[in-house]
């Protein structure tokens, strides 16, 4: 008999850290995508919440409650945010074990923004997925067999987040599977004479132009994005860069390819400095700008 209510007491345990894990990760990784996968902002809820949770577990110690009962208050309150919080990093790469491919430190940096190839957004779409059809399997078993209490209004909040992460994930999914080129066009030149292209589908981390081509003679400038759809599916996404020289400067890295330019009539009067968002159809073999 005591043996099958220490086990009840278990599952009670059990259950209440997966829901609190799971939620807090799905919340995570909701407010990363809605707010343009800008990681500090997941960190900072879950920062925030694990503070709670600790100055929960202060007020234990500052009341004199027994060790055992401070460690169990502290994993099922702390430990569950912690853990999310390590995943989320983990799986949004806040910190990189290696970089794409080792590079100097320019004297002169500009602000670049942070590449994702289409490989990592499947992959982070499948985990979107398979973390939303968790909490849904959690909360029904949850529901039926009542394994730890959850209050109703906050059920139907991750009950509603995890709908939304699973139809978001699910789409970015579809979008991202769709695309057949993906890459890094990077000019050279006064008048952007050269065009390099280096096909970024298969990397598996998001990086930056850094990580994968720098020089200390030069600056490379960041002109934008160009789309390219064929109706409505998106078959290309393309990281416009800039090497403003007039030296001749070739780029000798293998994974950049010299290539005839297609954009450039697109670019040609772009100054530095200005973020671009091209849209462009390929009609009959030939590029014409969206909506026109």
């Amino acid at each position: 008999m005591i043996s099958h209510i220490n086990q009840e007491k278990e599952a009670i345990i059990f259950m209440h850290f997966m829901l609190k894990f799971f939620s807090y990760l799905i919340l995570a990784y909701f407010v990363f995508q809605i707010f343009g996968r800008k990681r500090i902002v997941g960190i900072v809820i879950l920062l925030i919440s694990i503070a709670f949770s600790i100055v929960t577990v202060i007020n234990h110690i500052i009341n004199n409650k027994s060790f055992i009962y401070i460690l169990l208050v502290f994993v099922v309150d702390a430990l569950p945010i912690v853990l999310a919080l390590i995943l989320f990093l983990y799986v949004t790469r806040a910190y990189k074990r290696e970089t794409v491919r080792k590079t100097k430190t320019l004297k002169l940096k500009n602000i670049h923004s942070t590449i994702y190839p289409s490989k990592y957004m499947m992959m982070i779409s499948i985990f979107g997925s398979v973390i939303s059809g968790m909490m849904f399997i959690l909360l029904i078993l949850n529901y039926f067999f009542e394994f730890t209490e959850v209050n109703q209004s906050l059920s139907i909040i991750i009950f509603i987040l995890a709908i939304l992460v699973c139809i978001f994930s699910v789409y970015q999914w579809f979008v991202t599977s769709q695309i057949d080129y993906n890459r890094i066009v990077l000019y050279v030149g006064k008048q952007k004479e050269k065009c390099y292209m280096f096909n970024i589908k298969s990397l598996t981390r998001p990086f930056e132009i850094l990580d994968v081509y720098s020089n200390d003679d030069f600056i490379i400038d960041e002109l934008g994005t160009i789309k390219v759809y064929s109706g409505i599916r998106l078959i290309e996404k393309n990281y416009i860069y800039w090497i403003a020289t007039s030296q001749n400067l070739e780029i000798k890295d293998r994974a950049f390819e010299l290539k005839t330019d297609v954009f450039k009539s697109y670019i040609y009067d772009i100054p530095k400095y200005k973020k671009i968002k091209i849209k462009l159809i390929l009609d009959h073999g030939k590029y014409r700008e969206k909506n026109k």
